[in-house]
């Protein structure tokens, strides 16, 4: 399901990423911070993965590609930790399914590796405290640092863990192979280590960018709300399409069979697992907390590390309630199966629907990618090359992609006799999509259309006016 859609088309912000993150190097997308774009650990895989497979879009995703995959085990493995094995198999079965858990499979950004090394986390927490081992608390702060240099706001699920394993060790709940002492220490000194490693990871975006970029980037102010009321609007928004998101697709009473058993488990935690301190809520708690700190709430792609978790307890709550019914595991074993089987049934029927926005998902070529071929076979050198600002790092990377320099998507200088205007959508104007360095410099009543296919227009202008150097 998920390699299916690799080769899907390129996105302004997987552009964006590649065009100014990747393509520049090592150097570049390591201490380069100007926009909260660069996913830094994701960045160092993806440059790796098109160095070693070729520049195409697939390779570029490969490394979301295969954190997708293993958060299917991961998930498992952290729900079997929580609850039990049956809850693991469940919850198995819809990440594997389900789109939501597809797309960010298949998108060239940090999400997926986020959403991986957030359960990987819960995972081994939920190991340490049933047992010592030194070897783990390694593991437990090398994925927490990782998540960090992937994603800055891995500060949301490692804060819910951390306090979750606070309040563990104040009820009690930790292995008797600890002293509380003991526990409380190592929690300590993991923290401790964490922060030290984040910060030597980031040193180099300190040194060049400086710590505002990484911690309250220009994009994190402009996302605060002015006043608590539009803020207690927004939060609830964007908590109502996140759980619309992760559902998007699907069978329609997935909806509802996840939310009975999300309820049930909440209402009943103490009976769907031995552990006494609740993560979900503690989860839930941090993430309404620091939002409000921030007074801003994050896209709904900021809050997919959350995902494994809502749909762990749910599938621990459908669990309980058919061992309520006093089922045999057999047949609670073949209810899993089937659920999960009619998923990929509606999963596969969803991504082979005819609406548009599906059908690039199946690698369709979208009109940007279009244009980029007619020019890479009919532009020159002497030929410039613009779109509209929402297409425009799409644009450079498949002009890139079909063998034009990306210099020629940078059209304010005397080297240029000609600039192709790209347009895909009827609400697009030629005179809007030149650069403020271009739109004084062309013939405009010479704009001639030499390529077009449904929405998509390619307009040649020449350049008429020459600054002097």
């Amino acid at each position: 399901l998920r390699i299916s859609i690799t080769n899907r088309p390129i996105s302004h912000d997987e552009g964006y990423t590649f065009v100014n993150f990747i393509y520049p190097g090592l150097k570049t997308l390591t201490t380069d911070y100007h926009l909260p774009n660069n996913h830094i650990l994701y960045s160092i895989f993806a440059y790796f993965s098109i160095r070693f497979f070729g520049n195409s879009p697939w390779a570029f995703r490969f490394p979301a590609l295969l954190a997708g995959i293993f958060l299917i085990s991961v998930s498992y493995f952290a729900a079997r930790q929580y609850f039990n094995r049956l809850a693991g198999l469940l919850l198995a079965g819809i990440v594997a399914t389900f789109p939501v858990f597809l797309l960010y499979s298949s998108s060239a950004r940090g999400y997926a590796q986020f959403a991986l090394l957030s359960t990987l986390l819960w995972f081994f927490a939920s190991i340490l405290l049933e047992k010592k081992n030194l070897f783990l608390w390694l593991l437990f702060i090398f994925s927490a640092a990782a998540g960090f240099y992937t994603i800055p706001i891995m500060l949301y699920p490692y804060t819910a863990i951390m306090v979750w394993l606070f309040f563990s060790w104040f009820f009690d709940e930790h292995s008797n192979e600890y002293t509380k002492g003991k526990f409380l220490k190592y929690l300590f000194f993991s923290g401790l280590f964490v922060v030290m490693l984040v910060i030597m990871l980031y040193l180099p975006v300190f040194i060049k960018t400086g710590f505002g970029t990484v911690f309250n980037s220009d994009t994190v102010q402009q996302a605060q709300e002015v006043s608590f009321e539009l803020f207690q609007d927004s939060l609830l928004n964007r908590t109502r399409r996140s759980w619309e998101e992760w559902h998007q697709g699907g069978m329609p009473v997935a909806t509802t069979i996840s939310l009975i058993g999300l309820l049930v488990t909440l209402g009943l935690h103490r009976k769907s697992t031995a552990k006494r301190s609740n993560y979900f809520f503690f989860s839930l708690l941090i993430i309404v907390l620091l939002t409000m700190l921030q007074q801003a709430v994050g896209w709904t792609r900021i809050w997919f590390f959350f995902a494994p978790v809502y749909f762990a307890f749910a599938a621990a709550g459908i669990v309980f309630l058919l061992n309520f019914l006093k089922l045999k595991e057999k047949v609670i074993q073949g209810l899993i199966i089937s659920f999960t089987l009619i998923s990929l049934g509606y999963s596969l029927a969803w991504l082979n629907s005819t609406s548009p926005a599906v059908q690039e998902l199946r690698g369709k070529v979208s009109a940007i990618e279009m244009a980029a071929q007619y020019l890479g076979e009919n532009a020159t050198e002497k030929d410039a090359i613009v779109s509209s600002i929402h297409d425009f790092p799409s644009l450079q990377y498949y002009t890139f992609y079909y063998g034009i320099p990306l210099s020629q998507t940078y059209p304010a200088n005397n080297i240029f006799t000609s600039v192709y205007v790209i347009l895909t959508s009827p609400d697009d104007d030629v005179e809007e999509a030149l650069h403020s360095g271009t739109r004084d410099r062309v013939s405009l009543v010479s704009a001639k259309l030499v390529y077009s296919q449904d929405e998509l227009r390619v307009y040649k202008i020449p350049i008429v006016i020459f600054y002097d150097e």
